[in-house]
């Protein structure tokens, strides 16, 4: 499946800590995607090692990547699939 919108962070996406710091992190996420392009529940695939941060990645994935174009098989029939990306989040740059 390919996003039909991107997944863009700005400054304001950061997450920030009880001490107001951005917090920095990996966070790897899967969405299933079905056949009519519609997307599913977030999960988290990769973990970080701050849960709020894993969770907000899926948050921000769930309302900001809800239509894909589906998956294809081989003779061009739309199947259900799974998106899954990478987020990084560095703070500081």
């Amino acid at each position: 499946p390919v996003p039909r919108s991107q997944m863009r962070m700005t400054e304001e996406d950061f997450l920030s800590d009880e001490r107001g710091r951005k917090v920095s992190g990996y966070v790897g996420i899967a969405m299933p995607v079905s056949s009519e392009g519609r997307a599913g529940v977030c999960r988290v695939a990769l973990p970080s090692e701050i849960a709020a941060l894993d969770q907000y990645a899926c948050a921000l994935a769930t309302q900001r990547m809800t239509q894909f174009a589906p998956a294809r098989d081989r003779s061009g029939v739309a199947v259900d699939g799974v998106y899954e990306v990478a987020l990084r989040w560095v703070a500081g740059r």
